[in-house]
């Protein structure tokens, strides 16, 4: 191994081992949205994030309709009395109000 090479990576191991944890996510600010509060942008990330959730619970099930708004199932075939009601460990999550704010921590600590 070169030396410059093994310079460089000791260099950035002790950047990386000196560099400050982490402890509080900095506020969100979109420079495109400057007049939105970060509150506001906390909201759509939330947001977003369950959606994400819920897709992931209703992967479980594919082909199959296991939440009542749903039209289609995963391969496009209508679910017209087809609606299913799952009682079985997992349920689906299917509405943002089934999701809470742990659910949302632990999705975020899997998905950085």
């Amino acid at each position: 191994m070169p030396s410059w090479l093994a310079a460089a990576l000791i260099a950035s191991t002790l950047t990386l081992a000196t560099a400050p944890p982490s402890v509080a996510q900095a506020p969100l600010r979109d420079p495109n949205l400057p007049s939105v509060s970060p509150q506001a942008l906390q909201q759509l990330s939330d947001d977003r994030v369950r959606q994400a959730i819920m897709r992931e619970s209703q992967a479980h099930y594919p082909s199959r309709c296991v939440c009542r708004y749903q039209t289609q199932d995963s391969n496009r075939r209508s679910c017209k009395g087809r609606h299913e009601v799952i009682k079985t460990k997992p349920v689906p999550l299917c509405y943002p109000a089934q999701i809470s704010e742990a659910m949302i921590r632990k999705w975020r600590q899997r998905h950085p």
